[in-house]
């Protein structure tokens, strides 16, 4: 439930702030597993991608953005897969 409401927030300010342009979204799959990686051009990256996503993204994230006490709440309370 708390993943709907970030996601849903997240997208309507990721719409005010960006003007966003997909590539390859008609190959994404709505089902199986599939590995979305980006260049992290910027931290929004991987809240860009969960936003637009149709469909549950798992995360993986490093060890340090756990230990930050917003960040780290976050990404408990949503789908991410801790790795060290």
């Amino acid at each position: 439930m708390f993943y709907s409401i970030i996601r849903f927030f997240c997208n309507a300010v990721i719409h005010v702030l960006f003007k966003i342009r997909l590539e390859g979204i008609d190959d994404f799959p709505m089902d199986g597993a599939v590995i979305v990686y980006s260049n992290h051009k910027s931290m929004w990256d991987p809240v860009i991608i969960g936003c637009l996503s149709k469909r549950p993204i798992f995360f993986m994230a490093k060890e340090e953005l756990f230990r930050n006490s917003l960040i780290g709440f976050i990404l408990r309370s949503g789908t991410p897969r801790f790795t060290g």
